[in-house]
C-alpha cells in the first residue's frame, strides 16, 4: 500500500533475500517504555546543558576572568551544538523510515535488520519513533503478519503525530486492510469510520473505496455495497488493475446476492476482464467470489 520513494542515506545498499528476521514480536509496552525512554532522556539532555551553561555563564567569569560577552557566546554555541546534534540525528531516523517503507515493498527480510538498530536510537522525539514503528506494521503487512502489523498500526494512531500527522491515512488504511487480512471487522470498521473524517489523496481515496466496499461484503452488507454503486465502479476504472477487478467481483457478489442481476452480469463480466484467473480462484477460496453469471441474458 505505501508507494516506493528514494531510499535515504545510501540505503539503496544491497538488498540480499537470505537476510534473516531481526525484530521480535511487536508488544504495545514496547512502544510505551521506548516513547517514556527517549522523553526522560530529553529531559535529561536538556538539564544538563541547562547546567553547563550556568557553568559557562556564571562559574567560567568568575573563576578565569572570562569576558561575560564572550561567556554568553560560548553559551550559545554549545545550545546550538546540542539542538543541531540532536535534529540531524533525528532527521536521519525519519529519512531511514522513509526509506524503510519503500524497501519493504522490496525485500522485508532486509529492511526488518536495517530497521532494528533505528528502533534501538535514543533520546527521539516522539513523531520520528511513531514513524520508524509504520515502517515496522508495513513490514509485517507485507510479511503476512497482519495481525501484528494491525496491533502496531492502532498503538501507533493512538497518540498525536505531530509532524507526521500526515501519515494518517496511509495508517488507517494500512490498519483496515491488515484487520480484514486477520479477519477483524472491529479493526476494519474503526480506520474506515476514521478515514472518512480524514482529508485523503486520489490514491488514498480509491484505497478506501476498495476498502470499503470489502468490508461490507464480507460481513454480507450488501445493500451497503451496492448504494451508489454506479459511481463505485467509475471509482474502481481508476484502480490499478488487480484491486479494479477485485472490486468489480466483490460489488457483482453483492448485486447477485441482492438478486440485482443485470448490474450482477455487468460486474461480473468486468471483473472477469480485469482478474487474472489466479486472483479469481482466491476470491472464490476467500468466499468473495461471484457466482457464474449468464453474461449473454
Amino acid at each position: 500500500m505505501t508507494t516506493p520513494t528514494e531510499l535515504s542515506e545510501g540505503e539503496t545498499a544491497s538488498l540480499t533475500p537470505e537476510a534473516p528476521p531481526a525484530l521480535p514480536a511487536f508488544n504495545p509496552a514496547r512502544l510505551e517504555a521506548e516513547l517514556l525512554r527517549d522523553r526522560v532522556l530529553r529531559l535529561a539532555l536538556g538539564l544538563l546543558v541547562g547546567v553547563a551553561v550556568s557553568a559557562v555563564l556564571v562559574w567560567l567569569p568568575g573563576a578565569y576572568g572570562i569576558d561575560p560577552g564572550l561567556s554568553l557566546m560560548l553559551a550559545a554555541l554549545l545550545v546550538l551544538g546540542v539542538w543541531v546534534s540532536r535534529a540531524v540525528t533525528n532527521a536521519k531516523a525519519a529519512g531511514a523510515a522513509r526509506g524503510l517503507l519503500a524497501a519493504a515493498e522490496l525485500s522485508p527480510p532486509n529492511a526488518e535488520v536495517r530497521l532494528q538498530p533505528w528502533l534501538d536510537r535514543r533520546a527521539l522525539v516522539d513523531w520520528v519513533r511513531l514513524m520508524l514503528y509504520q515502517a515496522w506494521a508495513t513490514l509485517r503487512h507485507r510479511q503476512g503478519r497482519h495481525a501484528e502489523a494491525a496491533a502496531i498500526c492502532a498503538s501507533v494512531l493512538r497518540r498525536p503525530l505531530g509532524p507526521g500527522e500526515g501519515a494518517r491515512p496511509q495508517l488507517l488504511l494500512l490498519l483496515a486492510e491488515s484487520s480484514l487480512e486477520a479477519n477483524d471487522p472491529w479493526g476494519a470498521y474503526f480506520a474506515l469510520t476514521q478515514l472518512h473524517g480524514t482529508p485523503v489523496t486520489l490514491n488514498q481515496l480509491l484505497q478506501r473505496v476498495g476498502l470499503q466496499v470489502r468490508y461490507e461484503v464480507t460481513l454480507g452488507n450488501d445493500h451497503a455495497a451496492l448504494a451508489h454503486w454506479p459511481r463505485k465502479a467509475e471509482l474502481a476504472e481508476l484502480m490499478p488493475g488487480p484491486l479494479c477487478g477485485v472490486t468489480h467481483a466483490m460489488l457483482g457478489l453483492a448485486a447477485y446476492r441482492t438478486e440485482q442481476h443485470d448490474a450482477a452480469a455487468w460486474l461480473t463480466h468486468r471483473a472477469e476482464l480485469l482478474c487474472e484467473p489466479a486472483q479469481l480462484k482466491q476470491l472464490r477460496e476467500q468466499h468473495l467470489a461471484v457466482p457464474a453469471v449468464d453474461v449473454s441474458a
